[in-house]
C-alpha cells in the first residue's frame, strides 16, 4: 500500500500544475468535512502558530521574501 501511495505521488507530481490543481480541488471537495478542521477556534490557533513561526523565520533571515510580480512571471512562465 505504501508503495502503491508512493509512486502515485511521483505520478502527481509529474502532471502539469493546472491537473494537480484540478486534482487538488477533487481530493478537497471529497474529504469529510471534519477532515480539515473545521473548528475556527483551532484553526485561528494554527494559523497564529504558523503567521509567528513565519515572521520569525524573516526577521532571522532564514527566509528571502520576493515581490508579487516575480511570483506572478514565474507561475505565468510555468504555465506556458
Amino acid at each position: 500500500m505504501i508503495a502503491d501511495i508512493e509512486r502515485l505521488k511521483k505520478e502527481l507530481a509529474a502532471l502539469a500544475v493546472a491537473d494537480q490543481i484540478s486534482i487538488f480541488h477533487f481530493l478537497e471537495d471529497t474529504l469529510p468535512g471534519d477532515a480539515l478542521n473545521d473548528d475556527p477556534a483551532a484553526v485561528s490557533a494554527e494559523w497564529a502558530t504558523e503567521l509567528r513561526r513565519r515572521a520569525d523565520d524573516i526577521v532571522n533571515g532564514r527566509v528571502s521574501l520576493v515581490s508579487s510580480e516575480h511570483v506572478v512571471a514565474e507561475l505565468r512562465a510555468r504555465l506556458s
